[in-house]
């Protein structure tokens, strides 16, 4: 590859045109055999990347995103689900189509296959640079999502913007006060109230967002109970202490064999002896059943209810003289 096709494409996101190529010196031929080769990857028609060697899996979001811009003559911020995979935000649905943001009134092309082109102010501080893209900020994100996707995906990417794509909450508030008006900003509200750092996966989030859906009391979030006659300690997912009870969301990554699964059983084990009655809950079973999930977890507080009035009076019982 010629250096100065190099200088273009490292200017344009990694991406190229064959009459780029063709204006740097490179022949048709030399066109076509690079793609036969597999040295070169078509990411749009017309529109190539120098291939790793050894990579199969295809163009990723970054050569994607700006193959896109590139079509568009340049154009376009990259927003919504693209900017969240380019900046490390976890989705329920990372999409299938590129999706790029255009100044309302700016000129919008007939048909861009696999592209998805939004209208919205950007203000300067709503932009940053990623991979060599003009991509809105993890803050503008998280508000662009809680616009347009369901509440339950928006929770999931705004609790993952901010536990682990350095969003700061104070930032998205700020972002969300100058997105007033538009289209979907209710929601976005309702995303960026409930949102939490604190939520450890995807799962958590998800959770989190059914109870709130199906009007539950908001649990604590990965808070200790503790022995006190021993010190023995256990950090939750979700408590209701005025309820008495546990929930733990079981994604199955914490289960690595027979050991880890003792383990965990001991564990609520030790729980319920403290008092509280433990619900587990599976991504099958808040996806698929949130009410059924939701109505275990109720039935449940009857239970720990009572195991929570029975330990307190015992406690008071062994505190009275004789």
């Amino acid at each position: 590859m010629r250096s100065e096709l190099v200088e273009v494409a490292a200017r344009q996101g990694g991406v190229f045109t064959r009459s780029q190529a063709l204006d740097t010196g490179h022949s048709a031929a030399d066109v076509r055999r690079l793609l036969r080769s597999g040295q070169w990857s078509a990411v749009r028609h017309g529109i190539y990347v120098v291939a790793p060697q050894g990579d199969t899996s295809g163009p990723g979001p970054v050569c994607r995103a700006a193959a896109a811009r590139l079509a568009l003559g340049g154009r376009g911020t990259v927003s919504h689900r693209t900017a969240a995979e380019l900046l490390g935000i976890a989705l329920l649905d990372p999409g299938r189509v590129t999706e790029l943001t255009l100044p309302p009134g700016d000129r919008r092309p007939g048909h861009c296959p696999g592209v998805a082109l939004h209208a919205a102010e950007l203000p300067a501080d709503h932009v940053t640079n990623g991979s060599g893209l003009p991509v809105t900020t993890v803050e503008r994100t998280v508000i662009d999502l809680g616009r347009m996707l369901p509440f339950r995906a928006g929770v999931v990417a705004a609790d993952s913007a901010l536990r682990s794509a350095g969003a700061n909450q104070e930032r998205v508030r700020a972002v969300l006060g100058d997105c007033a008006g538009w289209p979907g900003i209710r929601r976005a509200t309702r995303v960026v109230e409930l949102a939490d750092a604190r939520a450890e996966s995807p799962l958590e989030s998800l959770c989190r967002a059914v109870f709130d859906e199906l009007g539950m009391p908001r649990p604590d979030l990965q808070t200790l109970v503790v022995d006190p006659h021993d010190g023995w300690w256990a950090r939750v997912d979700f408590l209701w202490t005025d309820h008495g009870t546990v929930v733990e969301a079981d994604g199955m990554a914490k289960y690595t064999g027979l050991a880890t699964l003792r383990e965990e059983k001991l564990r609520q084990e030790r729980i319920e002896e403290l008092g509280y009655a433990v619900v587990r809950v599976t991504w099958a079973q808040v996806t698929r059943d949130p009410a059924g999930t939701v109505n275990r977890i109720r039935r449940a507080f009857v239970r720990g209810r009572t195991l929570r009035n029975a330990r307190l009076a015992g406690e008071h019982t062994a505190l009275t003289p004789w």
